[in-house]
């Protein structure tokens, strides 16, 4: 037997100890200790007599079954280090890994010929040998090499990173010596081989006598097969990034309220960022197990750090980092290589036992990536390329990445990949991509394009397809003339355009959805997937569908009634055919029923309002409003239209501190009206009558805003400073077994952050309640609204809103005029200034520029949706850009960064640049002389 300082002799060790106890289930099927090491015995022999030699290379091409789990232990055994491919990557990337990493051998599971000069198909019999057949007898130490995975690499290939027998072994103790992991317990492997999670699922489980649990292919996506699989087999631990368990448990939420799984004592989390509502579900879903959140590098072995969850904080906005692991170092560092004081931000580097190699055959980015450790002896460290910060209590606060590299439902990517792949496709000009969030959790990639000649997308995502794995496929390509650049003249990623119908490239038509249960659908699908306005004929992954969306789009069918499986679910990928699926399978009175769905608006459940992040907007009552808006299909662009902004001084000039400010000041009530969106401005009733009418209303799917004293919200992170604050939530549930209210919740205006989240009922009647009595004046008359479900038919009036804007400018226009005289007064005093006080007058000037962005961004809201194309909305971008450059410098000044004298000229500049474009917006708006535009002219249809 093995000395157990190797993966392959942990497991040997476990099968003198208990030869009968199933090492592996796999679709009710059993393999015991014994068997398995027989098996792995068979094809490491065969692999040590086609010429195998301690240290070589082996790749696996197997799915996810028994083959795979002996496939990996026979190529330790035989001394060689394995190298995981999935059977479903592209030829050219299967071929480029076995090229790169010197595959001597290939173990597969069909008969697909790979240039490599083993290979060996697992159909194919081996020669039997005796159970009592004895392990290979090949040296093996921890300095050997035991796997190489391939990560995303940003010169456009992937990166092969070393991880030797002794850092694994290191991490695997440690867990299992943490969590007490023995032969009673079972893990769900479902993660591919090719993620690292797979090496505790698998050699983990095997090394402290438990059981490997082999989630077929076929069900990891689906969380209904997810939920028999834990019951039948009786799992014990889940090991998967967050996106995984948050479906289980919005499934379990929505399909099987009662359902709870005490037979899961851990639950380990990785890969991606954690939502604090998958760590406040998991208590009452997972009553006896422990949610433990890790992090850490494939390159420095799976994990690196952790931090067990016991309850979650009201001030966190994300799940701590954590410590180290046993035998890992954390440090935090400047750019000089100097820690950071605790509380600051900086570089996280990883040091200690559970280092990689390094990357093989690249030792220039081996040599950037691993640095000498300066505080350890002879010691390396790997930098991470993520920023943290040491909190108070002695744990890392992770806080992002500080380049392209982003996380896909767990995998890294580096974009620069991808985008260097889309620039070799022949039409391609120029590429970006970028990775935008689901408002259901987790990221997509969007690709953008220019062409030089027309470019079927089917032909595009093919060749992407013959390169690329599928997570580091874009689920959406939109095609635009020109890449927006900055003044450096490199790609401004912030300014690309979000997602819509109009630009998105596709090859299927986009025929409007036309019968009642296509318009039914179309909702369905526009609440999982990140466009609206979708087409009957549009193809579900052409526009940014994945299996985790697929996912989310059954459960909506499913809790609206329709009865489909998730199998015709991905067979019928557009609105039209899934319809007509539908249509067969619903009984003529379902089908009456749904059409009357359709005709009234009525839902069969809570529907969730979707967030406005675009900006905050004069108060939090509207910032709360907007989501409603579009709940109820009206346009929030006729607000905008209500409004006209100027610049103006916010105190005395003296004070140098300027702001923008409302000409007109138009109450909600009146803009509701005029949306034709009817509302109930009511008092706030007293105590347990708040809830009781909140429970009534809700149960009728009415929508509700409240006034609030955020001194009494624990869940605000402005509580914590202990001042009255008023806020508004919109509250659009009520989890009946909880007994929480679900809310949707903008923090403030200087960071606009959405929180969907739920407040406990006590919570949410005390700050009603301190609202009332703390800050709500005599004078004031409603502190909620109380939007019905059923609305008025709304039809947007373009022409009305362009008719409102002339007349408010022209009526305002002097004033918007002598706001330009501010400014110009604002900039002189501005370079004036000693610069001795600049940390107090950036303190002082931040807010009032905040206003002055968010007014900005107001009125490019407005101008795209009045005036497309005109070059009105170029200048007006332009101004926002160079306020944003200004806050950044100010940011930095108020944290004790002054601006030396080359910013200060830059900012003069930048000043003198808003006064001319703003100058020229005014006359152009107001009607200045050779600028009066016709805001009736066909030319913005």
């Amino acid at each position: 037997m093995h000395s157990p300082i190797t993966l392959h002799g942990l497991f040997e060790e476990q099968v003198e100890r208990r030869p009968e106890h199933p090492a592996i289930r796999y679709n009710g099927m059993s393999m015991t200790y014994v068997e398995l090491n027989h098996r792995a015995n068979l094809l490491a022999y065969e692999l040590i007599r086609r010429g195998i030699q301690p240290q070589d290379h082996v790749a696996v091409i197997v799915s996810r079954r028994f083959e795979l789990i002996i496939a990996l232990l026979a190529v330790l055994k035989s001394g060689a280090a394995y190298v995981p491919i999935e059977p479903g990557y592209p030829l050219e990337r299967k071929n480029y890994i076995l090229d790169h990493s010197s595959a001597f051998a290939v173990i597969t599971e069909d008969q697909e010929r790979l240039d490599v000069p083993v290979q060996i198909v697992l159909e194919t019999n081996l020669p039997t040998v005796s159970m009592n057949q004895p392990n290979p007898d090949i040296h093996v130490d921890e300095h050997s090499l035991a796997y190489i995975m391939y990560t995303s690499g940003s010169t456009g290939l992937p990166k092969g990173v070393m991880i030797e027998q002794g850092p694994a072994v290191n991490l695997i103790r440690w867990v299992n010596r943490e969590l007490s992991i023995g032969s009673a317990d079972k893990v769900l492997f479902l993660t591919s081989v090719c993620f690292d999670l797979s090496v505790y699922d698998i050699f983990g489980m095997l090394a402290a006598g438990g059981t490997v649990v082999l989630c077929p292919e076929e069900q990891v996506s689906d969380p209904g097969q997810l939920r028999r699989l834990l019951i039948e087999e009786g799992v014990t631990f889940w090991n998967s990034v967050p996106t995984t368990l948050l479906y289980l448990i919005r499934y379990l939420a929505e399909f099987d309220p009662d359902c709870r799984l005490p037979m899961l004592r851990h639950l380990f989390v990785s890969g991606d960022w954690i939502p604090l509502e998958l760590a406040r579900s998991c208590r009452s879903r997972f009553p006896h197990a422990s949610l433990t959140a890790l992090g850490g590098a494939t390159e420095a072995t799976v994990w690196s750090i952790y931090y067990t969850v016991d309850e979650v904080s009201s001030e966190w906005n994300s799940i701590p980092y954590g410590k180290p692991i046993d035998g890992n170092l954390f440090y935090i560092l400047d750019e000089m290589g100097s820690p950071v004081a605790p509380g600051n931000t900086g570089e996280m580097f990883i040091g200690g036992i559970g280092l990689a190699r390094g990357y093989l055959k690249e030792p220039h980015k081996t040599s950037k990536s691993f640095l000498p450790d300066p505080f350890q002896k002879q010691g390396r460290m790997y930098r991470t390329g993520d920023l943290g910060r040491l909190m108070e209590d002695g744990n890392i606060e992770f806080l992002g990445r500080i380049d392209d590299q982003v996380k896909i439902r767990g995998y890294r990517v580096e974009i620069k990949e991808v985008e260097k792949r889309l620039l070799e496709c022949p039409g391609v000009k120029d590429a970006a991509v970028t990775a935008r969030s689901h408002e259901h959790g987790g990221q997509y990639l969007c690709a953008y394009l220019t062409l030089s000649h027309p470019l079927e997308l089917y032909t595009l995502k093919q060749r992407l397809s013959s390169q690329l794995p599928t997570y580091m496929l874009p689920s959406i390509f939109i095609r635009l003339d020109a890449l927006p650049l900055n003044a450096n003249g490199k790609v401004d990623k912030k300014q690309l355009p979000a997602p819509s119908p109009v630009m998105l490239m596709i090859d299927s038509g986009s025929e409007p959805c036309a019968t009642p249960l296509e318009l039914i659908l179309q909702k369905l699908w526009e609440k999982v997937l990140p466009i609206q306005g979708i087409g009957a004929e549009q193809d579900f992954m052409e526009i940014g569908g994945s299996s985790i969306e697929a996912v989310a789009l059954h459960s909506e069918l499913l809790r609206y009634g329709f009865s489909i499986s998730f199998e015709e679910l991905a067979a019928h990928s557009t609105i039209r055919t899934q319809a007509s699926l539908l249509e067969k399978k619903t009984t003529p009175v379902a089908s009456v029923r749904n059409e009357s769905i359709a005709a009234s608006g009525e839902e069969t459940d809570v529907v969730k309002p979707r967030p406005f992040n675009s900006f905050f907007y004069k108060s939090c009552l509207y910032n709360s409003l907007f989501p409603v808006l579009e709940m109820f299909g009206r346009e929030p662009n006729s607000l905008f239209c209500g409004e006209v902004f100027a610049y103006a001084w916010k105190g005395e000039p003296e004070e140098c501190i300027i702001s923008t400010v409302p000409m007109v000041n138009e109450s909600p009530e009146e803009a509701l009206h005029r949306l034709h969106l009817k509302a109930d401005f009511k008092h706030l009733p007293n105590g347990d009558d708040l809830l009781k009418q909140l429970d009534y209303g809700l149960a009728r799917r009415r929508l509700f805003i409240v006034w609030l004293d955020s001194f009494y919200q624990p869940d605000r992170r402005d509580a914590f400073r202990k001042r009255h604050i008023p806020h508004t939530l919109l509250v659009y549930g009520h989890d009946a077994v909880s007994g929480r209210y679900l809310i949707l919740e903008h923090s403030h205006e200087q960071a606009l952050n959405y929180k969907e989240r739920s407040i406990t009922a006590s919570d949410l009647l005390n700050s009603c309640l301190g609202y009332k009595e703390h800050l709500q004046s005599l004078a004031d008359g409603y502190t909620w609204i109380e939007f019905p479900a059923w609305q008025d038919a709304y039809e947007y009036d373009l022409a009305a809103d362009r008719a409102r804007m002339a007349a408010l400018f022209a009526e305002y226009g002097p004033a918007v005029i002598r706001g330009l005289d501010t400014l110009a007064e604002f900039k002189a005093l501005y370079a004036a200034r000693s610069w001795t006080d600049y940390v107090a007058f950036a303190q002082r000037l931040l807010p009032g520029v905040t206003a002055i962005i968010d007014s900005k961004r107001a009125e490019i809201y407005r101008l795209v949706r009045l005036f497309p194309g005109s070059r009105m909305i170029a200048s007006a971008e332009s101004v926002l850009e160079s306020w944003l450059e200004i806050r950044g410098d100010l940011i930095r000044g108020a944290k004790g960064l002054p601006l030396s004298p080359e910013q200060q000229a830059i900012h003069l500049l930048l000043l003198e640049g808003i006064r001319s474009q703003e100058r020229e917006l005014a006359e152009t708006l107001c009607g200045g002389i050779g600028h009066r535009i016709n805001f009736e002219e066909e030319a913005y249809p």
